[in-house]
């Protein structure tokens, strides 16, 4: 059952963006809203691509304007939030939104404005620094969202997901509430990671707190996630109030980017 009163989903045409929409509509909380938007960023009229085809055919792509692509980009972007409701029809009434600018930015905003609690976007596989360098989206709405952010990955069941989730605990506070979220979205299928040797005082006791069997490790916080990453659906990790600059090279930032399975960073009121 889902946790979150308002979600928002970003869909973009590809797989990864259907994927984002399926899983946010999961994680949306009984009576709240789950609100889909495909971005239209201008940018991409002026290469003829949308995902991973170009908007206009043409034999001679000298001969296509951008007018035509201008054209065909908001088409494309309205036929793919369509498809998205459709698909996410019986976990959630979808509200449909097709936007205009840089796609993080209008995601971001949006947020803002409908009061978002998450915010759910879907991995195209770019690493870390790769996404820095280039601003993807997923990087850069970890750094600036207003509130938690789902970047979402393939998982094993996608009918029950989440099944299974792993916690970062260390004892604080914005990791406690990793661990309480983890446990109501995958109940008996939730535990908690301590990496007993960067953990403080009483990060055991506070996962234990929260329900919730607890898994030692010796490892570092971010290599201990991404290593239970592989055999469980989704890592949830306190994001510590952390954004903007600041949250580069968060553990946070890290797991996300280098995590197997879905990824949901939460962010404390």
């Amino acid at each position: 059952m889902g946790v979150f009163g308002v979600v928002v989903a970003g869909v973009d045409g590809t797989r990864a963006g259907y994927q984002a929409a399926r899983q946010a509509a999961r994680l949306v909380a009984p009576g709240g809203r789950l609100v889909l938007a495909a971005v239209a960023d201008p940018y991409l009229a002026l290469f003829n691509r949308w995902g991973a085809r170009r908007l206009v055919e043409h034999p001679d792509p000298a001969e296509v304007t951008v007018e035509d692509t201008r054209e065909r980009l908001a088409a494309a972007a309205r036929e793919a939030v369509d498809l998205a409701c459709a698909q996410v029809a019986g976990a959630a009434q979808a509200e449909p939104r097709v936007l205009h600018g840089r796609p993080w930015e209008a995601l971001r905003d949006l947020a803002v404005a409908e009061g978002a609690d998450l915010l759910a976007v879907g991995s195209h596989g770019t690493g870390r620094m790769h996404g820095i360098a280039t601003g993807s989206t997923a990087t850069e709405l970890l750094h600036e969202a207003p509130c938690s952010v789902l970047v979402a990955r393939l998982p094993f069941d996608p009918g029950r997901f989440p099944a299974s989730a792993a916690a970062g605990v260390d004892g604080s506070g914005a990791s406690l509430t990793a661990a309480e979220v983890a446990r109501d979205l995958a109940g008996p299928g939730a535990r908690a990671l301590v990496a007993h040797a960067h953990a403080g005082d009483g990060a055991v006791e506070a996962a234990e707190a929260a329900g919730l069997p607890v898994v030692r490790t010796s490892r570092r916080p971010a290599d201990a996630l991404v290593e239970a990453s592989h055999g469980v659906d989704l890592v949830v990790v306190g994001a510590r109030g952390l954004a903007g600059a600041r949250a580069l090279g968060s553990v946070s930032e890290r797991v996300a980017h280098r995590a197997e399975c879905s990824v949901l960073v939460v962010r404390s009121a």
